[in-house]
């Protein structure tokens, strides 16, 4: 196995990203650094019993605790600090290449995917 700092390569494809005249060939690859470690973090393995089970939770809780009392500060949050910088990095990228007009085609349906992902999870966060 092959061992990389993921940070240092995703700083890396950002940089590329976020220069203005890099070759093409460069910026695709370095959009594809950050798409793979976007989906790499995202926990797909959930099935629909898990999720079932976890609303089903997260309604019994609410109407047993009164809204004043529910406190969400910081609880969507990871709690492990070199991985959570890992990951802004590669959303900033994803931005950066949805910027771009050479690589919008490739990251417009990829970025409402995950917009899209966060969005479901943050209101299922809320909703504790």
């Amino acid at each position: 196995p092959v061992r990389l700092p993921i940070q240092k390569v995703l700083d890396h494809a950002l940089h590329i990203l976020k220069s203005p005249n890099k070759d093409i060939f460069y910026m695709q690859h370095s959009l594809h650094v950050c798409q793979s470690y976007i989906i790499s973090m995202i926990s797909l393995s959930d099935t629909t019993l898990q999720i079932q089970k976890l609303l089903a939770t997260i309604s019994r809780k609410q109407a047993q605790t009164p809204l004043s009392q529910v406190s969400s500060k910081n609880s969507f949050v990871c709690p492990d600090e070199p991985t959570r910088t890992a990951f802004k990095t590669a959303l900033t990228g994803l931005f950066v290449a949805t910027a771009t007009k050479q690589l919008r085609p490739d990251t417009d349906r990829f970025m409402m995917s995950v917009v899209r992902h966060f969005s479901l999870l943050t209101v299922v966060q809320q909703s504790r």
